[in-house]
Parts: structure tokens; sequence; C-alpha cells
């Protein structure tokens, strides 16, 4: 093996590996298709390397397999195919059959790390003297700059060409979704409607071939004319394909433009919206013009032409189309258990509530388009509960009705389990701090991980100021109330918390003790020797009702100690620890009211490590010192601890509620940092 370098960030490694699965899944098999691959097989593996049985349900799944009979990578353009980033020979380019290449951002193989850390592909090709040759490449996630591959190709004892991408090292994300096949499935087809229903390629996902034939509502096929700008009659063929309110479209360029010899032409946009008037659909349009010119001197008036010859037939039969979904929707709405007016209203009352009811449910169905849609079934169903709170007064409700319907079935059916019981207002202010939650933690790993951010993250200026904002991550109990100071002086910081009853237990009812430490600070706050003039960075306390020893009530104390993530934390940073300590202990009357085995405290200092000479003064308990019978103690925090037992207990409050974080929601918590505090994001080598 000889190792060749491949021009990639730390950043965009990061960046892909968030790529969804299904999206991760369709640029392998792209890879495939582009290859000229009639058929893609994806396979599940067990351990022993062999197909995994899915009627087990005790049988692991270790790794996939990707394959393909396409012509193979020449081991003469690995540069060019895989050491490049977003550069592709495939941009503007076309296969033999003049069709368009799937590929053109160079980046596709890089949104594998989605799906495992280990990638390796053995393909097989023929050399210009016709003979099959194959090799093998490696790619480590954790060495994405670094692609292993034989040094020469080898004679292949394979009989035709082709492509095996080999997927270790599974990850959890792709395991949740491996959970769900049919639902993979079916995001996987959405993406190769073209190349399965046109292009005739066939797709073998964990044992089933991908047919877009249960996804179709309706299709045609119609001939047109129209007169072009020389007076001559020109015409071709539509087929027109439209699709169930299941099938959801995202890219409304779909129209596929044709020769009559089957050369591809272009694609353009239809035209017409899917999911607003019109169902998701794909138009076909071959014609003997596009052999006349390029889609590149093509005169804009043949494609305006085209459209208005064929407009008027597409829009009757989407139409139809479209009327047959609200059909089968109303007849969900009648016949659903909990449609509340199945008999004759019984007074005036009655049939003026049922009006209103109707009226309110016949605006979210029609005007809402996400109703009739992949969600409808399970989206009825909340719709009954909420409209019945909504008719009883919780106008709460009425104002927030929008935000319920963007969820996605599964949330959809988990939040109507909860309606009956829940405040609205609550559970969408729950979803949405558990998302700014999730964000953060992405966008304090990549600041204090990735180098582009943290060679010149400062301590105080930004730091400091943006884990201020975000308590919660150093423990369940803490939040923004239980912060009481940040950045400020040891002295300010027990003014405070003596004029706060409830951080101090059992104290004397004269205050004698509270008159004393006060004398104290007055007296020797400008002392250096005893410490009160001492800044630590965030200090946070916590009642604690709950019996701990023979204690029933305790005050926890957290200070915390910063460091950026090129500092690793040494004699002077538990120097720092041990003088704030003297100056609490000092200034309590030598610890008194507020260190004792009521009132204990944790000093820990964050950074990404630990110096080596301070590795042996810890204790077996892990405590870098503690102190009056261990009622105060020094730790050491790592950022990577930090972040992951924050990520665990946001999965744990979850409670099965998948939040789905999309990669803008980081990206703009971090640009929102880089305006309010001046992180820097250095450009990539």
């Amino acid at each position: 093996m000889i190792n060749r370098k491949i021009k990639i960030t730390n950043e965009a490694v990061a960046k892909y590996k968030e790529a969804t699965i299904d999206d991760a899944l369709l640029q392998a098999i792209y890879n495939g298709i582009d290859a000229d691959a009639s058929k893609v097989s994806i396979r599940a593996l067990s351990r022993k390397g062999e197909d995994l049985d899915l009627g087990d349900d005790n049988a692991a799944i270790t790794a996939i397999e990707i394959s393909d009979d396409g012509i193979g990578i020449p081991y003469t353009k690995v540069e060019e195919y895989f050491q490049q980033l977003e550069r592709s020979w495939k941009k503007d380019a076309k296969r033999g059959n003049n069709t368009p290449y799937h590929g053109s951002k160079g980046c596709g193989r890089f949104k594998c790390f989605a799906l495992g850390e280990e990638l390796k592909w053995k393909t097989v090709y023929r050399d210009s003297k016709g003979a099959l040759l194959e090799y093998s490449m490696t790619l480590d996630v954790h060495e994405a700059k670094r692609l292993n591959i034989d040094e020469n190709p080898q004679p292949s004892s394979c009989e035709q060409t082709g492509t095996v991408l080999t997927i270790n090292g599974l990850t959890q994300k792709f395991m949740k979704h491996y959970a769900r096949l049919d639902a993979l499935r079916f995001d996987v087809l959405t993406g190769l409607i073209v190349d399965v229903e046109v292009y005739k390629k066939k797709i073998e996902m964990f044992g089933v071939l991908l047919d877009p034939q249960p996804l179709k509502a309706k299709e045609t096929e119609f001939q047109f004319s129209y007169v072009d700008n020389e007076n001559k009659m020109q015409g071709g063929k539509v087929r027109l394909l439209a699709w169930k309110y299941n099938a959801e479209f995202i890219n409304h360029k779909h129209t596929f433009y044709y020769k009559p010899d089957g050369g591809f032409f272009c694609k353009r946009p239809s035209g017409l919206f899917a999911d607003t008037h019109y169902p998701a659909h794909t138009l076909i349009i071959t014609s003997d013009v596009f052999n006349k010119c390029t889609e590149f001197d093509a005169p804009f008036n043949v494609f305006g032409k085209i459209d208005e010859a064929i407009r008027g037939n597409v829009i009757r039969f989407l139409v139809g189309v479209k009327q047959d979904e609200f059909s089968d929707v109303l007849g969900e709405i009648f016949e659903n258990e909990n449609y509340p007016y199945k008999h004759s209203p019984r007074n005036a009352l009655d049939a003026a509530k049922e009006t209103a009811y109707n009226a309110a449910l016949g605006a979210l169905v029609f005007e809402n388009s996400s109703v009739v849609s992949p969600k409808k079934k399970a989206i009825l169903k909340v719709i009954f509960p909420l409209l019945n709170r909504l008719m009883s007064g919780d106008y709460l409700l009425g104002d927030n009705i929008d935000k319920i319907l963007a969820l996605d079935a599964t949330d959809a059916m988990k939040y109507n389990r909860m309606v009956s019981r829940i405040k609205l207002s609550n559970i969408i202010n729950h979803y949405n701090i558990l998302l700014h939650r999730y964000a953060f933690l992405e966008s304090l790993n990549k600041l204090v991980h990735i180098e582009e951010y943290s060679e010149d993250l400062l301590e105080r200026a930004q730091l400091h100021k943006i884990v201020a904002e975000e308590p919660w991550v150093f423990g369940p109990q803490y939040e923004r109330g239980n912060l009481i100071t940040s950045d400020k002086s040891l002295c300010t910081f027990l003014r405070k918390a003596i004029r706060r009853n409830d951080l101090l237990i059992d104290v004397d009812e004269d205050n004698v003790k509270i008159k004393a430490v006060e004398d104290f600070i007055l007296k020797n706050k400008n002392d250096i020797s005893k410490c009160l003039k001492k800044i630590p960075d965030l200090v946070l306390a916590k009642p604690v009702m709950m019996p701990i020893g023979n204690v029933n009530d305790v005050i926890e104390y957290l200070i915390i100690e910063l460091k950026r993530p090129t500092v690793r934390i040494d004699f002077e940073c538990r120097n720092q620890a041990q003088e704030i300590f003297t100056g609490v202990y000092n200034a309590t009357n030598g610890g008194g009211i507020m260190i004792d085995e009521k009132h204990r405290w944790r000093y820990c200092l964050v950074s990404s490590g630990v110096a080596d000479e301070l590795t042996p003064e810890f204790d077996r308990e892990g405590h870098l010192k503690q102190l009056l019978k261990g009622n105060y103690v020094i730790d050491v925090w790592t950022w990577d601890t930090i972040i992951d037992q924050a990520r665990k207990r946001l999965d744990v409050e979850a409670k099965g509620i998948e939040v789905e974080l999309a990669s803008s929601d980081c990206d703009e918590l971090i640009k929102e940092y880089r305006k309010r505090f001046g992180v820097k994001k250095r450009m990539p080598k």
C-alpha cells in the first residue's frame, strides 16, 4: 500500500459526516450509475462477512457493501477522481449515451463517512489493451487526508468490470435508520426516480429491488405540436407521471428532455410547483427539435412553445389527480373515529360549533399542503384533538398550530399521545430548547476541536462568554438561574451568596456569621494574600433537596475555570484553584457557613487535556485535590467529556423525540458567535 494526499480539511470532513443517510447512500449509488452500471446492489454483512439474514432479529450487521457492474475506476484516474475535493471531472460532462452524470461537486465519497468510519473500494477495470486489472484503496475518517492504495494494479480473476465499496465501523446514525428499512428504501428511491423509471437501472437495496410503480398515482402519454418561428410544424411526445402524496419531491427540476434516439438533452423546472396546487410529477418530453440545437444554444422560445403546447393537458391531468387525493382525505376525515360530528346537530349551538369546526378543518386540510402529504394519516389524528382544544378556548394553540403541522409523521404521532395532558406551549418550547442545545454542542465541538477556530479562540472575550450563556452543559441541575457570577471577583460572589437565603443553610438568626463575612471582605479585599481579588470564570450554585449522607438539604457550588483548547492544565492552573479555596475559606471564618457538609464545592478546570507533570497528583477518586474532608474538591474536565456527557443527557431528555439537527443550525449559531464575540475562522491552507 502507498499513501496519496487528499486535498481536504478537517472542517470539510466534519461537514460531510453530517450528511443524511439517504443522501450518503445515494452518492454511493450515483457513482455506480455514473460508471455505466446497469445494476447497483446494497448488502448488509454479518460479522463473518456474509449476507445478513434480515429475518433473524438476533443477527448483527457489521458492514454494508455497495457493488455495481460498471466500468470500474482506471488506476490512472485515481488522482483525478479521488484526490481532488469539490472539483469534479463530471461537471458539464455526459456519458456515452448522452445522459448526464450525477456527480458534479466532487464530494460524494466523503459523505459516505455518515455511514461508517472506513471506506474500502475494490475495483476491476479494463486497461487500454482490454485486460482486466484490479486494485484496492481505503479511506479512514480519522485520516481522511490520506488515501491508502495498492502500489500497482494486478491481473484480475473476475470475469467483468465493476466496483465494490465496503463500509465498516457503521455509525449510530446509520444504525438508527437501518432499523426502519422501509422508510430508508423510500427515501433513497425518491432520489432515483429518473434512473429507475427512464434509464431502467436496477437498484437492489438490502434484498429488495427498488420499484417506483407503487408510488405512482397515475400516468399518461400524449402527443403535442406547435408552430415554430419559421412557421413550421414541430411536435413530440410527453410522458407524464404523477406521484402519490407519499412521494416527496424537494427538487422541482423534474422535466426531462430527450432526443428521439434516447439521447438526453437537458432538465428544467416544470413550472408547476408540487404540493401546493398540483401533485409531485415528472415530465418526460421527446422531440426531434432537440436534434437541431444544444442545451446551451437552444432559443428560450423552444421551451416556451413546448410548455405552452402541453400546459393545458398537464394541468387538467394533475388537477384530476389532486382531486382524487382530496377525496381520499375527505373520506378519512369523516370516517375517522375522532371526528366529532357524525350525527346531526342537536341544536343551533351545536350546528354553529360544527360549522366553525369544519371551517377550521377545511382550512388546515386544503390550505396547508403538508396535510395532503406523506404524513397525512398521522397528521389527521393530531388535527382532531388540536381542534377540540382550540374550540374549548386554548387560543395559544391557535397561534402555534402551524408549528405542529410542521412536525414529521413520527413526531406528530408522539405529539398526539402527549397533547391531552401537556400544554402546547410547553411542548414547542421544549422541542426548540432541545434543537438549540444540540446545535450548541455541535458548535462548541467545532470551536474547540477544529483548528480553523480553536487556534485563535480567546478565553475571556469569546469562549467564556459563549459558555456562560449555556451553563446547563455542566450538569442537568444547572440552568441560567443557577449562574451566580461570571467573570467577577471573589468579593462580588461572596457578597451575592451571603445575601441570598436559598444559598445558605442553618445560618444563625442574628446573622452574626454573615456580618463577620461582610466585615472580613471590607477589611481585606485589597490584601493580595487573602485572595479576594481572584476572579473565577463562572460560579454556579444549586440547592439539592435530597438526602446525602446524614444531611437532608445541600447547596452544591460549581466553579468553572475555562481554558482555551490549546492550553493544557498545569501547576499554575491548580494553584489558581487553591487560591480560590483560600479566599472562600478565610472569608467565611475558616469554612464556617460556606464550606461544610451542607455546602459542597467543586472547582473544575476545563481544557483539552492535562500536562504530563500534573498527572501523578490525581488521587484514587480522580480528584486533583480534596480539601476539608472532601467538601471542596478540585477536578479537571476535558471538552470531550463535557460535550459527550451533555449530549447523552439530551438524548435521555428527548425521550424518543427525534430531533433532526440540520447542519445549517450549527452554521447559524457559529455565525452568531463570530458576529457577537469575534470568533475567527482561519481559511483552509
